[in-house]
């Protein structure tokens, strides 16, 4: 069986905010640790409700070290991005080995010594793991895709669907947000699939367009 490590590391940074964004606030609102992950996450319809439905699916074992998602706010304290940040990456090197890596970000994260939080998440995790195991995230819609983002992932998911039919004006934005969410995270466990199988001898299941 394959190993995946797997997780969710989500910030939407307002530089102009005057608060920062530390732990206590990582914590507020949406953090799940290890074994508390399945409970809060399998079977629903988010990125990594997907996510165990793929493992499920394709016989992957998954590690899943944390699941942080903080309201969008101030910088991010260099303090909170290495403890969480700190958690993917210890994940990586002590649960070895790992075979792919669906992470599933924002893509606009500003901390305070690095501008590009995301790129520094996937720089640290590429020198970890080599340049031949597959790292494929989730982005946000709102993401800044920067450079290092693309030459450390080897794919990044960010997909919308329109809706042809029309709605009512006060019935558009919420719909259209959870079919968003829906949509992007049933594409990205099949384009990681994609990936994780690409050198195997089992053809590879069907999947959508890698969007980078």
């Amino acid at each position: 069986m394959k190993r995946v490590l797997t997780g969710r590391f989500m910030h939407e940074t307002n530089t102009f905010s005057v608060q920062e964004t530390d732990m206590a606030l990582w914590r507020r609102r949406d953090f799940h640790r290890d074994n508390e992950i399945p409970v809060a996450f399998r079977g629903t319809r988010s990125a990594l409700g997907a996510t165990f439905e793929a493992a499920d699916k394709y016989r992957w074992t998954l590690i899943h070290p944390v699941s942080a998602n903080a309201n969008p706010s101030g910088i991010v304290t260099d303090d909170a991005f290495e403890q969480i940040g700190g958690m993917i990456l210890d994940a990586a090197e002590r649960q070895r080995p790992i075979d792919g890596v669906l992470l599933h970000l924002h893509g606009a994260m500003v901390v305070a010594s690095y501008e590009d939080g995301e790129g520094e998440l996937l720089a640290r995790l590429r020198k970890s793991l080599g340049p031949e195991i597959p790292i494929v995230v989730t982005l946000d819609l709102h993401a800044n895709v920067t450079q290092a983002m693309a030459d450390n992932a080897s794919a990044s998911v960010s997909s919308c669907r329109v809706n042809r039919r029309p709605l009512a004006p006060n019935a558009m934005r919420m719909p259209s947000s959870r079919r968003r969410n829906t949509e992007r995270a049933s594409i990205a466990p099949a384009t990681f699939a994609q990936a994780i199988t690409s050198t195997s001898t089992t053809p590879a299941p069907s999947a959508p367009p890698i969007v980078r």
